[in-house]
């Protein structure tokens, strides 16, 4: 998951991103999956927004643009399936990584 995080972290839009799997509904194995904290000032600066909200479908829309680059570039198997936006950062060790048993 490491590998796919760094990806989408180089992102404009992302401020962090937790990569996991899911279970597939009806099906053996797992999607992959991505947490995302989207990076707000640079989504304003880089939309021209003004004003404090940023409509949810907005944010959603322009994660799902960076989502889809970064999967163009990684091989099939890795691709994320889905994801789902978190508007606060991760809680991080004292080493600042992020605690990934409280998000699995």
């Amino acid at each position: 998951p490491e590998e796919i995080e760094a990806e989408l972290n180089l992102a404009g839009y992302v401020l962090e991103s937790l990569v996991i799997g899911r279970t597939k509904e009806k099906k053996a194995g797992e999607d992959i999956w991505a947490v995302i904290v989207p990076d707000i000032e640079q989504i304003k600066i880089g939309e021209n927004i003004t004003g404090d909200e940023i409509p949810p479908e907005k944010i959603r829309q322009l994660i799902k643009i960076e989502i889809d680059a970064v999967n163009s570039r990684i091989t099939d198997y890795k691709r994320i399936v889905n994801f789902e936006i978190r508007l606060e950062e991760f809680e991080k060790t004292s080493t600042r990584k992020i605690k990934r048993r409280l998000y699995q």
